[in-house]
């Protein structure tokens, strides 16, 4: 049991699913991914996800995406899927420019919200990088509002 369970999560009942990586050569790979799927709050509905990721990334530049479609045992209706792509570039030695395009449908939402988003990352160590990054949303929703963001990362 969580110490402190978040009540807007909606944990697995049960799941079994697989990830598989093919390494194309230098920093180059593909993912395919799969999972077959229930949680506790949406019970009796069965979902599965299919997915394809890629990274690709050569002199400090990084090209990366994903696409995935979730199906629902309660029809088509109830589908959900996305897809990014985001490019990085090394503007100095610890600054970065970062441009990504992302694209989703919800379930029950009647359009696709799509985002583009460019920002700045800043490493001030390899395990700390601050962030500053401007959104602007097409379909807007709570999920994607437009504007501006700022964040450190801290890898522990």
């Amino acid at each position: 049991q969580e110490i402190r369970p978040n009540p807007d999560l909606d944990p697995f009942s049960s799941a079994i699913g697989a990830h598989v990586t093919y390494y194309l050569g230098g920093e180059s790979q593909i993912g395919f991914s799969y999972a077959d799927f229930e949680q506790e709050k949406s019970r009796p509905e069965r979902k599965q996800i299919a997915g394809v990721d890629f990274l690709w990334s050569r002199d400090r530049v990084e090209l990366s995406g994903e696409a995935i479609y979730r199906s629902s045992g309660f029809g088509g209706a109830y589908d959900e899927r996305g897809a990014f792509v985001q490019l990085v570039v090394p503007l100095s030695q610890k600054l970065y420019g970062v441009g990504r395009w992302e694209s989703f449908r919800l379930a029950g939402d009647s359009a696709t919200t799509r985002l583009w988003v460019g920002g700045l990352n800043y490493r001030i160590r390899p395990s700390i990088v601050l962030k500053a990054e401007w959104i602007e949303a097409h379909h807007d929703t709570e999920e994607a509002p437009d504007g501006f963001l700022a964040s450190i990362s801290v890898l522990l």
